[in-house]
């Protein structure tokens, strides 16, 4: 078995934007900025005293609710980089009008909005910078899938998430 050593970096920057911009300036074409399940697997591998458990992590995961041609709403959630995968796309949210009507900028759960195409396009694992990834239904995610990348999508009913105990444990559904 091989022993391979990474190369960590916590950046501290209160602008997200830049944070995210020199993350991935530091992770360069080799390396990646954490996506939450990273973060999650790194905390139950790491002893108790490690940073990993004392410290606020921004991961690089992201979840939108989307509208289905089908009128439902369900909720895909992208680890490793999705539509905000870029500092400008994330900057162009902060930089949007506060007025809540305003197509881009912040939904009133503070939250970065979506274009109608951007929605359509990530149920397909289709992402603005042209790169796709691929996306799994709940059902199938939930029973495991072989080799999984580091950059994928899963979508999962809004009503089923709904009803999740505080929202993240979906043990019972």
């Amino acid at each position: 078995m091989m022993d391979i050593k990474m190369e960590a970096a916590i950046i501290f920057e209160p602008f997200l934007p830049n944070a995210l911009r020199r993350a991935l300036e530091y992770a360069g074409d080799d390396g990646f900025v954490a996506s939450m399940p990273q973060l999650l697997h790194t905390r139950v591998n790491a002893d108790y005293d490690n940073i990993i458990w004392n410290t606020w992590f921004t991961s690089n995961s992201e979840e939108s609710v989307v509208t289905m041609p089908q009128g439902n709403r369900v909720i895909v959630a992208v680890h490793g980089g999705g539509i905000f995968a870029s500092p400008e796309r994330f900057e162009r949210v902060y930089r949007a009008s506060v007025d809540r009507s305003s197509p881009e900028g912040w939904t009133r759960q503070y939250a970065g909005k979506n274009t109608d195409q951007e929605a359509r396009d990530v149920l397909q694992g289709k992402l603005p910078n042209g790169s796709e990834v691929p996306v799994y239904p709940f059902d199938e995610f939930k029973q495991g899938v072989a080799n999984l990348p580091m950059r994928y999508g899963v979508i999962l009913d809004f009503e089923l998430a709904r009803q999740s105990t505080r929202g993240y444990d979906l043990s019972m559904c």
